[in-house]
């Protein structure tokens, strides 16, 4: 198979030359990943790989280019949602939105 890191370069471009910022619209230009991929995933998954992983650089806003930014990402979705799940329990609790309480942080 194909290691995690590997797969995200071939998704997300990425080289010594990419600033953070642009990886994520770049990859628009590319809907399908790099030409590597031809042959290992049909188009209609890589396409959806590409789209995921563009939302997720978007939301973390951490570069996607090797194993460890893959961990360091996951770890971040892990605690965002940790955050959010305990946000709307307290909401639930305290019967108030969600407005109220990010507004109190």
């Amino acid at each position: 198979g194909i290691r995690k890191g590997a797969l995200s370069r071939m998704l997300l471009p990425f080289d010594s030359e990419t600033n953070s910022g642009d990886q994520a619209s770049t990859a628009l230009e590319a809907p399908l990943g790099s030409h590597e991929l031809n042959g290992l995933i049909p188009n209609s998954e890589r396409k959806e790989l590409v789209a995921r992983a563009v939302s997720l650089r978007r939301l973390v806003r951490v570069k996607v280019a090797d194993c460890a930014d893959v961990d360091q990402a996951r770890e971040s979705l892990k605690l965002t949602s940790s955050f959010l799940q305990e946000l709307m329990r307290v909401a639930a609790e305290e019967q108030r939105s969600l407005t109220s309480l990010l507004r109190e942080l």
